[in-house]
């Protein structure tokens, strides 16, 4: 069985789990989108990071924690084919937006990884990959990481460009297979 983990957006607070057996047939895919914080002024208290300091509990405030939610994962999707004995593709792709800020931003990814079982000594893999330049993307197969994107840069501009404008778009197809240890 391969599980193949893919954290598109948001730090690890989205995330998308497909799993497939080959044989017997069979696949599950499991979407989840964990909790957005906003924190307001005076955070963090300790000024360097979040503590429990932070969290006052008191909603639209703007001081220390203001509010949460969760993104919707209604825009994701996946497709999943066996072209071929002992290989199989999964494609996740879809969009996320923060659901504190302006709809006007958001996450894309399309992805699709290529896993080769014809040889369980030998499993590898392959990503093609399209996605936003911010934040970061990551696909990981048996929690072996086999794609891993961090963005250059943390800057609100580089942000905006990267989400609203939908510019800088990181595309490409890995030169290389990956081997993945078994479990």
């Amino acid at each position: 069985m391969a599980i193949i983990y893919g954290y598109p957006p948001q730090s690890w607070r989205t995330e998308s789990t497909f799993t497939f057996r080959l044989s017997p047939y069979q696949t599950n895919w499991i979407k989840f989108a964990g909790e957005t914080r906003n924190y307001g002024a005076y955070s963090p208290v300790n000024g360097y990071s979040l503590s429990s300091q932070d969290e006052d509990f008191i909603s639209d405030d703007c001081t220390l924690w203001n509010k949460s939610a969760y993104a919707d994962p209604f825009a994701w999707s996946y497709a999943f084919s066996t072209p071929y004995a002992g290989q199989a593709q999964v494609r996740l792709f879809g969009q996320a937006q923060n659901p504190l800020e302006s709809a006007s931003g958001s996450i894309t990814w399309d992805m699709n990884t290529q896993v080769n079982t014809s040889n369980l000594l030998n499993i590898t893999a392959r990503v093609n990959y399209y996605h936003t330049a911010y934040p970061a993307h990551t696909i990981l197969i048996q929690n072996f990481v086999v794609y891993n994107y961090t963005p250059p840069s943390n800057d609100p501009v580089f942000i905006f460009i990267s989400l609203v404008l939908q510019a800088n778009k990181v595309i490409g197809s890995q030169s290389f297979d990956t081997q993945v240890p078994c479990n």
